[in-house]
């Protein structure tokens, strides 16, 4: 997933090898889970999984990215870059709604929500200019930078 997703090569289509790639990839979680969700051993079954959040986001993921390639190549007839889809639109939006009560309020209710939802829709820009998206930096998962681990060599 870590692969596809830092791909900069445009899909223009539906049968493009790396979504079958990232079908497979996802097939094999979920198969993964089904085997270790029928273990009656409830320790044993959470040592074996990865969290229930990490799962739902890993659903999202996949049926999120496929929905919007079906849309974007059957409808707008354009292709579509794995590396370039990211939520920094949406974190953005989260971000100015805490910072209009200065990082304060993490949780606000329905009428705080509106107020601040309109402030920035009218005098705020959702879009950062400091996003990957906008083509000028490319975003890599942070392990892939790291050295790989040493091992250590008796002497």
């Amino acid at each position: 997933m870590v692969s596809f997703f830092t791909d900069s090569r445009p899909i223009k289509d539906i049968k493009d090898d790396r979504l079958t790639s990232l079908t497979e990839v996802y097939n094999y979680f979920k198969a993964w889970e089904s085997e270790h969700l029928q273990d009656k051993d409830k320790n044993q079954r959470h040592k074996s999984l990865i969290t229930m959040e990490t799962r739902e986001d890993i659903d999202f993921t996949y049926h999120g990215f496929m929905s919007l390639v079906k849309k974007v190549l059957q409808e707008s007839k354009t292709d579509i870059v794995p590396s370039r889809i990211n939520s920094y639109i949406i974190e953005n939006i989260f971000c100015q709604q805490r910072a209009l009560y200065h990082g304060g309020n993490s949780n606000p209710n329905y009428n705080e929500y509106r107020t601040g939802i309109n402030s920035i829709i009218l005098g705020q820009t959702t879009i950062s200019t400091k996003s990957n998206a906008a083509g000028k930096n490319s975003a890599k998962p942070l392990a892939l930078s790291l050295p790989p681990k040493r091992r250590k060599t008796e002497t």
